[in-house]
């Protein structure tokens, strides 16, 4: 059996530029409004990477070249 981490990584998906916002409380439940979230204002602008190690697909978010700001794991499973 092959050693934990032995498995390589492929890189699905890369976007140079994203944007991260800071949402404010909802008002009521009239959902979410684009123009209530500063949007000339991002609380993070960086990059996104989608990659495939193994079973599990990573949606991560950098703000800079080497430091990671969020990573989303997603277990693949095949029998769906």
């Amino acid at each position: 059996m092959d050693e934990v981490g032995s498995e390589p990584t492929i890189l699905l998906l890369r976007l140079l530029e994203v944007f991260v916002y800071k949402l404010p409380p909802l008002k009521g439940n009239a959902g979410r409004r684009a123009e209530e979230w500063d949007l000339a204002n991002p609380a993070i602008t960086g990059s996104l990477s989608v990659v495939n190690r193994g079973e599990t697909v990573y949606v991560q978010i950098f703000k800079d070249e080497t430091t990671l700001f969020a990573s989303a794991p997603i277990k693949v499973d095949e029998k769906r």
